[in-house]
């Protein structure tokens, strides 16, 4: 009996430290560990999650739920495919989860996830109110589009350096984002 206890301990340690290992690194560009830190963390852009799962995906669906960029939240937890925070205002807690199609989880937290709040000088007044509403409008630029509902997914938009941006709405519905030659939105094909 008291090898049965031995061993089964042994794996309980075992697959302790197989969870610590699976957990990323999350360390900014200005060298900030986001688990560790006492600095505050905020939303870098909108995020879009769904509101009644309190889920939302590294593929950045465009649910109906709406967290403002710069909220501030709270790292609760993180693993290799999810990391769950609580938004300090609210108390709500989401699940963010890795989707297969974006490639590293660790590149999408640290996207959409960082210990300041980005400037919006600049931007025109399209810009500032697509960001306001989480929505997208004609005349916004490639930067007011990303604060406002995110970066596209990278399968379907490898770059933003395209003129055409592809968001997925939900697992179905896709929505098109049209920029000009200036890097001004003119069409949304919704």
């Amino acid at each position: 009996m008291k090898n049965k206890t031995v061993i089964a301990s042994v794996i309980l340690s075992t697959l302790s430290l197989l969870g610590c290992a699976s957990s990323p690194n999350l360390v900014t560009s200005d060298n900030v560990d986001l688990i560790s830190t006492t600095q505050p963390i905020y939303t870098q852009v909108n995020l879009h999650p769904d509101a009644a799962r309190k889920k939302l995906f590294t593929l950045n669906y465009l649910q109906d739920g709406f967290i403002p960029r710069c909220t501030k939240v709270d790292i609760i937890e993180v693993n290799s495919k999810v990391m769950t925070f609580k938004v300090q205002e609210t108390g709500l807690e989401y699940m963010y989860v890795w989707h297969k199609a974006t490639g590293d989880f660790k590149s999408g937290i640290l996207r959409d996830f960082g210990t300041s709040c980005p400037s919006l000088t600049g931007l025109n007044s399209t810009d500032q109110k697509g960001i306001k509403e989480g929505r997208v409008y004609e005349g916004m630029t490639k930067q007011g589009v990303l604060n406002a509902i995110g970066y596209p997914p990278a399968h379907v938009t490898p770059t933003t350096d395209l003129n055409t941006w592809v968001y997925w709405k939900n697992r179905f519905n896709k929505m098109n984002v049209l920029f000009n030659s200036q890097g001004v939105v003119e069409n949304i094909q919704d």
